[in-house]
């Protein structure tokens, strides 16, 4: 069976609560298209989770990572994110509950322990996410939950990191999220190809969207594993 790339974008703007986005689902959307581009990625498959449930997230997680003929898998997350009582990462839904964070969230221990099903696949991990629950600011600082979790074949890339300012932006003049903008703007338009050889290494994705966020807000991305 031929090898096939496979990609999973969710997007939570939490409609009608305290905590409501702006963008976040427009940031799914927009990855998800740019993906099935067969001009710039070429992805076989992409399933959106756009305002649903931490079950189905779930669910859909551990279908994708377990599945066997996969080369590379993608998963990308845009909403709130919190930590728990062991400063690991949940990222939330319309139907996370605070007290009772573990079973209604989709936490990256479990996205971890789904990674390491036995199969052949490399994996993207993409997460613009905070811990706050203000409307419109996303605050985070992931990378110390998942120091031990990145490895050879896989790459995860936060919207911010150890450094710089804890809140990730969204902008409305650019209609996302500054990080996610700037990722998809680097594949659309071709930015991150620096050496012009019609090629984007998700090392040069990623130092093109850092370098532009950077360079417009003080938030620094931060990209770990192989």
């Amino acid at each position: 069976m031929n090898d096939k790339r496979i990609g999973l974008v969710i997007g939570n703007n939490y409609p009608d609560s305290k905590q409501e986005l702006r963008f976040a689902v427009a940031d799914a959307l927009s990855m998800k298209e740019v993906l099935l581009n067969k001009d710039i990625c070429g992805f076989d498959e992409v399933i959106d989770l756009v305002d649903r449930t931490s079950k189905e997230a779930l669910v859909e997680v551990e279908k994708i990572l377990k599945r066997t003929e996969n080369d590379l898998i993608f998963i990308y997350f845009s909403g709130h994110g919190k930590k728990d009582f062991e400063n690991d990462l949940c990222l939330l839904f319309n139907d996370t509950e605070e007290d009772t964070l573990l079973a209604t969230s989709l936490t990256f221990d479990f996205i971890n322990k789904c990674r390491r099903y036995p199969s052949r696949k490399s994996v993207i991990i993409v997460l613009d996410c905070c811990y706050s629950g203000n409307a419109g600011i996303r605050d985070t600082d992931v990378m110390e939950a998942l120091k031990k979790h990145s490895g050879s074949g896989t790459i995860i890339l936060t919207s911010t990191g150890l450094t710089g300012s804890p809140t990730a932006k969204e902008e409305e003049k650019l209609g996302h999220g500054v990080f996610t903008h700037y990722l998809i703007e680097g594949l659309e338009r071709g930015h991150a190809d620096k050496k012009g050889e019609g090629r984007i290494s998700i090392d040069e994705l990623y130092d093109y969207a850092f370098e532009k966020t950077t360079g417009s807000c003080s938030q620094s991305p931060k990209k770990k594993g192989a």
